[in-house]
């Protein structure tokens, strides 16, 4: 009858890690990155359009209403656009290099999220 014991309590112990994991609720998140980061326009000419993209990713559990946002010395932009749990949306924009400088792109999500990317204007 020892033996019975055991086994319940060894079948018990190796059990219940996967009963709590299975159970327990997911954590909803959201995903925010360029598709190439190696072709980001990092060094610009004067006058030349540049193109770039990015992806939002959701991982809701519900429906979701996004709000994005791009700043930076060449292009303010903001909208929105809603995604169901498992949907994705890719965002391709140009920008246009106008004088020579420096500047930072910035794309921001209202859930918190953000990437960036810094570029350099020459001739």
């Amino acid at each position: 009858m020892n033996i019975y014991w055991i086994l319940a309590v060894f079948i018990l112990i190796f059990s219940l890690p996967i009963i709590v994991y299975e159970f327990s609720p997911k954590e909803d998140f959201t995903e925010l990155y360029f598709n190439n980061p190696e072709n980001l326009p990092k060094m610009m000419k004067t006058g030349n359009e540049y193109n770039f993209s990015f992806t939002i990713i959701s991982h809701e559990k519900n429906l979701k209403s996004y709000e994005y946002s791009m700043e930076s010395p060449l292009i303010s932009e903001k909208g929105s656009f809603p995604l169901f749990p498992g949907e994705n949306i890719t965002m391709t924009k140009s920008i246009k290099a106008e004088s020579l400088g420096e500047g930072n792109m910035t794309i921001s999500l209202d859930s918190g999220q953000e990437i960036h990317f810094f570029y350099y204007i020459l001739e």
